[in-house]
């Protein structure tokens, strides 16, 4: 092969193959046991029972089914630190198939303060938050939710990861979720063109 031509190709892959690299990879997974494979593990309720089951599972062996038995609004959540202007997505599936539940969601609260331990770390007021589109039909199968891709604020330094429930009323309801995710968006690596020889 013509020296030119061998380095033109050379370029080829210099280019195509950091490019190629940069989206084949899986962004790195920022929750903790998110698919309840490890019972309820690193998960804080507001209100609400969780617990893991075996039966009503998306993905793996195992979901978490959360149970509303009053008509206040409730949440289970993990707060994990962020770093400012990052881009993060929070997603995963939910399973609503009560009429006693008005709407499912997911929610990312941002938060400037942190107490520095334990798993409830959020600490001050809210700065803001972005909400996923809500369930509020029922079906007997699971439904993907998604906040899509949000830049954390220029003062957050922690995310709230909230999978919040509506009841309608008092009675008792349970919703099933799993394959939960919160991920942030690595940086494309730079691409170092290869000079033709």
């Amino acid at each position: 092969m013509p020296l030119k031509r061998l380095g033109f190709f050379c370029l080829l892959i210099g280019i195509a193959f950091p490019a190629w690299s940069s989206l084949s990879a899986a962004p790195p997974e920022l929750l903790v046991n998110g698919s309840f494979e490890s019972g309820i593990s690193s998960w804080l309720t507001y209100g609400g029972q969780l617990s893991q089951v075996a039966n009503r599972v998306y993905t793996g062996n195992f979901a978490a089914a959360y149970t509303s038995a009053d008509f206040k609004s409730k949440w289970f959540y993990q707060d994990i630190p962020v770093s400012a202007g990052s881009i993060y997505s929070f997603s995963g599936w939910a399973l609503k198939d009560n009429p006693n539940i008005s709407e499912v969601k997911l929610r990312i609260s941002w938060y400037s303060q942190s107490t520095g331990y334990g798993n409830s770390q959020a600490a001050g007021p809210e700065i803001s938050s972005v909400t996923s589109a809500a369930l509020t039909s029922d079906s007997t199968i699971y439904r993907f939710l998604n906040t899509g891709q949000v830049a954390a604020p220029s003062r957050a330094i922690i995310a709230r990861l909230k999978v919040m429930v509506a009841p309608v009323s008092g009675s008792s309801a349970t919703v099933y979720f799993d394959g939960l995710s919160f991920t942030r968006q690595e940086p494309a690596s730079p691409i170092t063109p290869v000079p033709p020889g």
